[in-house]
């Protein structure tokens, strides 16, 4: 700002917000001589007025961080409010009383990100046992296999579609395999995941990052037709995508999913931003409550996705060795039916036969 002050020759702070004033002033006369002519009444000038105004009124408030990022070459500023507690606060002094639920809700981060503990009101925890049937379940973790961005090699991706090519042959119908991110997905495709696909027969679907919603909506209706045939389809996506974590596959639409890597975020300023204000204001704990919770939540909510009815029978294949070192963040029916298996050939292939046959 100080620099802005010089160049532009305004000076202090006084004469900006002046400034912006006959901005505003400005902005409606032409608002109002477009429609005097009849022509369509938009005021561009309001919409850089609001975010001049929040950019000053949020420039000394450390809730808030500024990024500057780049969009097809041209500069992006963003203003980021890191501490949604002033909202969230307000609404929850103001009800009788409010039920949060969720499959994948870890209680620290909840209570302290919301604020609950400052709204005055006493607050409970109710962990509830998961209905599913446990025989309906098989969830397996295999050693030695892992995505973190040293091993994300040749080999590794070929020793990574070797484990999806044992759960493609041995789950009958529709399989889903949610990859970390779309470079760990770029990754197994150019090191042949789509031939062991083709030749599993099952047909293979693959989230794009550019697909729109209506498309996507196609693509989904598709995969989910494959379901009646005996080879069935795969769904090929990312993690924390619409498919991961808006959607349902119960019954036959997903019978295993595969989940490949740990979808921790990218270190982004805007992540580094959010680590720095929480560990400012709960003691420590910023990389837990912006990092690594919200990675092992994405996991989750994508292993949940072939469980859906009580009914619903669903592997889950975890290929990445260091979900068993956040065990104690994984969600309790995820974490008491946990199976580690080691690295070798046909074991996965051995546990989803008789998993499937019984």
């Amino acid at each position: 700002i100080n620099n802005y002050l010089k160049m532009s020759g305004l000076g202090t702070i006084i004469n900006l917000k002046n400034y912006i004033n006959d901005l505003d002033e400005y902005g409606e006369a032409i608002f109002e001589d477009k429609s005097s002519s009849g022509l369509n009444p938009i005021n561009f000038i309001q919409v850089l007025v609001e975010f001049m105004r929040k950019f000053l009124d949020a420039k000394d408030d450390k809730r808030y961080i500024f990024l500057g990022t780049p969009i097809s070459g041209l500069p992006r500023i963003e203003i980021l409010c890191m501490d949604p507690r002033e909202i969230v606060s307000a609404v929850f002094s103001k009800t009788l009383g409010t039920i949060s639920c969720s499959g994948t809700l870890n209680e620290d981060s909840f209570i302290s990100i919301l604020g609950l503990k400052e709204t005055g009101k006493d607050h409970d925890i109710v962990e509830i046992k998961s209905p599913f049937p446990k025989r309906n379940i098989k969830i397996l973790i295999v050693d030695k296999i892992n995505t973190k961005g040293a091993n994300r090699t040749a080999s590794m991706y070929k020793r990574i579609s070797t484990k999806i090519a044992e759960v493609l042959f041995n789950t009958p119908a529709n399989v889903g395999i949610f990859c970390a991110s779309y470079v760990v997905l770029k990754g197994l495709i150019e090191n042949g995941i789509e031939s062991i696909i083709k030749f599993s027969r099952k047909k293979i679907f693959i989230e794009r990052s550019d697909n729109s919603a209506s498309d996507n909506a196609i693509m989904i209706e598709d995969y989910k037709k494959e379901a009646v045939k005996k080879e069935g389809g795969v769904l090929l996506g990312v993690l924390g995508g619409r498919n991961s974590e808006g959607e349902d596959f119960p019954g036959d639409y997903m019978n295993a999913v595969v989940i490949v890597g740990m979808p921790f975020s990218r270190p982004t300023s805007r992540v580094k931003g959010k680590i720095d204000y929480y560990n400012s204001i709960f003691k420590g704990k910023g990389r837990l409550f912006a990092y690594t919770w919200p990675a092992i939540k994405r996991a989750m909510q994508a292993s949940g996705r072939p469980i859906r009815r009580l009914e619903d029978k669903g592997a889950i294949i975890l290929l990445d060795d260091r979900f068993k070192y956040y065990q104690e963040l994984i969600t309790p029916w995820v974490r008491e039916n946990m199976e580690y298996i080691p690295d070798e050939p046909n074991l996965i292939s051995n546990h989803l036969q008789l998993f499937f046959k019984n």
